[in-house]
């Protein structure tokens, strides 16, 4: 009878491992095809890509596309050292920034599949990440969030792996500095992700903590190629008159938008025999998060559940039909924003993904054509000229940014594929420019159905118009 119960037990857990890997596959297959079918990035994705494609475009300390006005400030090259591999041996184009980001979560399953088998952790929890991950809209934000969690997750990876203590301190210690110089944020989660470590393994002490603290100085000095000062210049410089101050409602909109991570920190506090302990780790993370008055930053969440999941008795314990029940709730109520909607908008307005494709491939033969004047465009159009050193970011906020805004001169060019955009461009001529030529490429179709008004109402129009400034 054991023989027969130990072979249905292996049985079953080969079955979910199989349909948990074809679900997996599907949701990803999915979401792949709607890149293709429609690849319009944000802002963010772009903007940080800038500065990864002026670098190897030998503009070492400048990123041309997004921040040219800010000038040759980047004194250190922590980010496009870090990202440069994979975007040099790549061609950039309208799917280039999809790809590395699907890379990137691949990349993040893998190490906590890695995690997850070295503590002997069940497959579920392994397959709940990963869904946590495919139905949240973070996730595909295209921000440098989830690349600095892979650094996280390598950092959480070698404390389970390296043995001795300094050789491990010193490699954590490193990869600390490299997510702080990438963004403060990060800094931030990677070093309460040391602390944390410290204490599951009983090393927390005063000696350990100042070790700690020596090295990342130290490695910061030499990775920031002894800058500091001209990163914090910057950063200071970047938040100024920007909110980044306690906000309660970002948490509750970002569990909106990732239930099945909600659904989890729940089911791990309840299941867990040390409540207190996981609830204190999670809210060591959460405290810091909301005085950064952003939502997106809840993405670092990923972290801390990691390491609950991968040290506690609640990894062991065998789902009940209720808990099941309300990640299954929560995985299909996701995957709404991020697989169904989307899939509903495009089957219901076809000829606005048309139209927007048609709008790339006019850019990318103007790129080809254009080499010499400045080429403006949008973020959602910048993707097949965005590694020309004469293309530029066009964007609302850009007066935020740099207090002189855009001033288009003669010979420049913008190409933009909303019509409410013409009045702004043409508030950003130059003084002294008396004329212009606007040109209708493709005439405007209607746009995307909103979820927000329960399909009743559209978002803004797609076409593709090119204004040439003809004179100054």
């Amino acid at each position: 009878m054991t023989g027969i119960s130990l072979n249905t037990e292996v049985l079953n857990r080969n079955r979910g491992v199989f349909i948990g890997t074809t679900l997996l596959i599907l949701f990803l297959i999915w979401k792949v095809l709607l890149y293709t079918v429609l690849p319009m990035p944000n802002t963010d994705g772009p903007w940080t890509l800038s500065l990864v494609l002026s670098y190897l475009n030998h503009h070492y300390d400048y990123s041309l596309f997004a921040q040219s006005y800010d000038g040759p400030i980047f004194k250190w090259h922590v980010e496009q050292i870090v990202l440069s591999p994979f975007f040099k041996y790549i061609t950039i184009n309208r799917y280039s920034i999809f790809i590395f980001h699907l890379f990137i979560f691949l990349l993040n399953c893998f190490l906590t599949g890695v995690i997850f088998k070295k503590t002997n952790t069940s497959n579920v929890y392994f397959f709940l990440m990963a869904g946590a991950q495919i139905t949240s809209i973070y996730f595909y934000g295209l921000r440098i969030e989830p690349v600095l969690i892979t650094l996280v997750l390598s950092m959480i990876l070698m404390d389970l792996t390296i043995q001795n203590f300094q050789l491990k301190l010193v490699f954590q210690s490193i990869l600390t500095s490299i997510i702080g110089l990438i963004h403060p944020v990060g800094g931030i989660v990677a070093i309460l992700t040391m602390i944390i470590l410290f204490i599951i393994n009983g090393s927390f002490n005063v000696r350990n903590i100042l070790a700690y603290s020596f090295i990342c100085l130290v490695c910061v000095l030499f990775l920031s190629e002894f800058s500091l000062k001209e990163y914090i210049l910057y950063y200071l410089k970047h938040n100024q008159g920007d909110d980044h101050s306690f906000n309660l409602n970002t948490i509750f909109k970002y569990f909106l938008f990732s239930p099945v991570f909600l659904s989890l920190i729940i089911i791990l506090l309840k299941s867990d025999k040390k409540k207190l302990k996981s609830f204190l780790i999670i809210l060591s993370f959460v405290l810091p998060l909301l005085f950064l008055g952003r939502s997106y930053y809840f993405v670092y969440l990923y972290i801390p559940i990691v390491m609950i999941i991968a040290n506690s008795e609640c990894s062991k314990i065998k789902f009940k039909s209720f808990e099941t029940g309300i990640l299954m709730i929560s995985i299909l109520f996701g995957s709404v924003f991020t697989h169904f909607f989307p899939t509903y908008r495009i089957i219901e307005n076809p000829e606005y993904s048309r139209t927007f494709n048609a709008a790339l491939d006019y850019i990318n033969d103007y790129g080809e054509r254009v080499k010499s004047d400045k080429i403006w465009t949008t973020s959602q159009l910048s993707m097949e000229i965005i590694d020309q050193e004469n293309s530029r970011l066009f964007f609302r906020f850009y007066k935020n940014m740099d207090s002189d805004g855009i001033t288009l001169i003669n010979k420049d060019v913008v190409i933009f594929e909303k019509a409410e955009l013409k009045n702004d461009i043409i508030r950003n001529l130059s003084p002294g420019i008396k004329e212009y030529r606007c040109v209708e490429i493709f005439p405007e179709v209607k746009g995307l159905v909103t979820l927000s008004s329960l399909f009743q109402s559209r978002g803004p129009g797609i076409g593709l118009w090119v204004l040439e400034v003809c004179n100054d």
